[in-house]
């Protein structure tokens, strides 16, 4: 049995919070989950957030509980919990970054799916981007 996790959630911005601030999410995020030995992509919509985490379990846990305890996001969603089965998809990237344009519609893909449904939908979305860590 590995430790190590797959989270996916989707959550709302908190309204009347600036969108700049989505920056110094992804900034402080890189930071910590380095530390911590998480790896993931956030993607923003301008008014949503789909973030896919991959790490050990008791790290991904107490980050789930400060994600819930951020004021500037709401409506947090989890789609996805489970053991990582296989390699990590996005394993040199402590946070990737990547913003849509919320005409696509993309998160929308996603809402509504669960467990290893929501994942392929997911990956879908992530394989038609040009994404960098």
């Amino acid at each position: 049995m590995t430790d190590l996790y797959t989270l996916l959630y989707l959550s709302t911005l908190t309204p009347g919070t600036d969108e700049l601030v989505v920056a110094t999410i992804a900034r402080r995020a890189r930071v910590a989950n380095a530390a911590l030995g998480i790896s993931g992509l956030l993607v923003f919509d301008g008014a949503s957030f789909l973030q896919r985490l991959e790490g050990p379990h008791d790290a991904l846990s107490r980050l789930v509980q400060q994600l819930r305890g951020d004021p500037r996001h709401v409506d947090m969603d989890v789609l996805c919990w489970q053991p990582l089965t296989g390699a990590r998809l996005h394993a040199g990237w402590d946070l990737a970054y990547h913003m849509v344009e919320d005409a696509d519609h993309a998160l929308d893909r996603i809402r509504g799916r669960r467990g290893d449904e929501a994942l392929a939908a997911f990956d879908r979305l992530a394989s038609s981007w040009d994404l960098v860590g």
